[in-house]
């Protein structure tokens, strides 16, 4: 879910983040348990998404001891791909694997053995302060605004709107403006807005920027930081 999300969230290419289920995706909308016992499928199916050096695999298990979890850090950690480990128990066969164990010590569900409840709850969290302070670490935030965020929808492009609107401080026309001719990108908007340059020179700011809209705004010395 977290890896669905992030695309429309912050603009990031669907590569960035993806999810690795046993089962596949079928397992989302059908539970098939015996998918999580298959090691040899885990190598398979990471094989098939290339992960190497530059990579970080992150195992999600309540246990800590799913084979197909432990499995899937082994491979990863084979091709040289970094590792974390998302549990819900200490001492486990995972957290031996991987070079980073995440500890979310729950306690006990109040229905025995379902870890859907309290430690699914948990590690979902976990997942999104990761993805969250990536995306922001890699400049597809402006602030507190999803300034990546793709408007697809009418929701989105009225949360679009709304955020150009008070980052520079213009009238909702101002700002239809300005996302018509930037070609939807908010990030061009706001520096086409607050320097008064073209879309090309906006564009070619945030390139030498790194696509990061906090430094060009900072160059300029106006936005809200």
């Amino acid at each position: 879910l977290d890896s669905v999300e992030c695309p429309p969230t912050f603009g990031s290419p669907p590569d960035w983040i993806q999810a690795v289920v046993a089962g596949g995706t079928k397992a989302l909308a059908q539970a098939t348990e015996g998918s999580e016992d298959d090691r040899a499928k885990a190598a398979s199916d990471l094989k098939s998404k290339k992960v190497g050096r530059g990579d970080l695999v992150i195992g999600i298990a309540a246990s800590g001891s799913t084979p197909y979890t432990e499995a899937a850090l082994e491979f990863a950690k084979s091709k040289g791909a970094k590792t974390v480990a998302i549990v819900c128990a200490e001492n486990t066969p995972m957290s031996k694997i991987a070079d980073v164990t995440i500890h979310t010590a729950v306690g006990p569900e109040v229905i025995t053995g379902s870890t859907r409840m309290k430690a699914g709850t948990a590690q979902k969290m976990v997942l999104n302060l990761i993805s969250t302070a990536t995306m922001i670490r890699l400049g597809m935030t402006y602030s507190n605004w999803m300034i990546n965020v793709s408007m697809t929808n009418r929701k989105l492009k009225e949360r679009g709107m709304h955020m150009l609107q008070e980052i520079l401080g213009v009238k909702q026309e101002q700002a239809a403006k300005l996302v018509e001719a930037s070609g939807g990108n908010l990030k061009l908007a706001v520096i086409m807005g607050a320097a008064g340059c073209s879309r090309k020179e906006a564009e070619k700011r945030l390139t030498a920027a790194g696509d990061n809209l906090r430094k060009v705004i900072g160059h300029l010395g106006t936005g809200r930081e």
